[in-house]
């Protein structure tokens, strides 16, 4: 008897043991931690809109009492579609002209590099290294004026690829 007393009280301990394990594994929440789920519930409560049957036949009727009273004529404003895409139209000339602007002095700038670097190699192919060293500088001195446009552009808001565009065309104008 005394053995199956020991088993009991073993399997009580057990039992014990293994309940304030799993109790403590849980996560205990504190009372900020409830008021702070709580309070984001009821932020989610107040953001949430129902629209109804009586919502949607209010709507039109409060939409036009409103362009009444704000058009100084009484006249009908232009529809918020038509500005936004006359905005948009204007957005696209405007960055149409910028592109335009850029890539013509990337181009001009691309053939004095051109003529440079043919100019040395010509100076060289005669052994005229003084003159050969002035296309060198002026080759250079175009390169940064490059460097420089295209982060002038960049800043400007040029689309990325115009002045790879511009090479690609003066390329196949070459060949």
């Amino acid at each position: 008897m005394a053995g199956q007393e020991f088993r009991i009280g073993r399997r009580v301990i057990l039992v014990a043991v293994a309940a304030a394990l799993l109790g403590a594994a849980a996560p205990a929440q504190s009372v900020a931690d409830v008021a702070k789920k709580n309070k984001e519930q009821a932020k989610d409560k107040k953001a949430r809109i129902v629209i109804t049957d009586q919502t949607l036949k209010s709507a039109p009727a409060a939409e036009s009492a409103e362009s009444a009273s704000a058009s100084p004529a009484g006249g009908a404003q232009p529809a918020p579609a038509v500005d936004a895409s006359k905005k948009t139209a204007d957005r696209e000339k405007r960055q149409a002209e910028l592109n335009q602007e850029y890539s013509g002095k990337y181009r001009k700038m691309l053939l004095d590099l051109k003529n440079a670097e043919a100019r040395q190699q010509e100076a060289q192919s005669r052994y005229a290294f003084t003159s050969a060293a002035s296309w060198q500088r002026k080759a250079r001195e175009v390169r940064e004026k490059m460097d420089a446009l295209k982060e002038e552009a960049r800043k400007a808001g040029v689309e990325p690829g115009v002045f790879r565009q511009v090479e690609k065309n003066l390329e196949r104008l070459e060949h």
